[in-house]
């Protein structure tokens, strides 16, 4: 009984995080685009980005200079 409520508990959450995973690469993806082509990003995506545990590691933490610092823009 309790492996049968353990994995439809399983199941289920596996579901949740693939959609969020989903949901969120398209937000990434609508930013990305509004970015290049209307200049335009989409307000809040990095803000979903922190909420959902994902860290963006900037180049020059590790000591590299990326294409940002190279055409003095903002990593955001």
């Amino acid at each position: 009984m309790a492996d049968n409520i353990q994995t439809r508990v399983s199941k289920f959450l596996h579901i949740v995080s693939s959609a969020w995973v989903l949901v969120l690469a398209v937000i990434i993806l609508v930013d990305v685009v509004g970015r290049a082509v209307f200049n335009h990003p989409l307000l809040g995506t990095a803000d979903y980005q922190e909420l959902s545990g994902y860290h963006n590691v900037s180049p020059n933490s590790v000591g590299d200079i990326g294409w940002g610092d190279a055409a003095h823009n903002h990593y955001s």
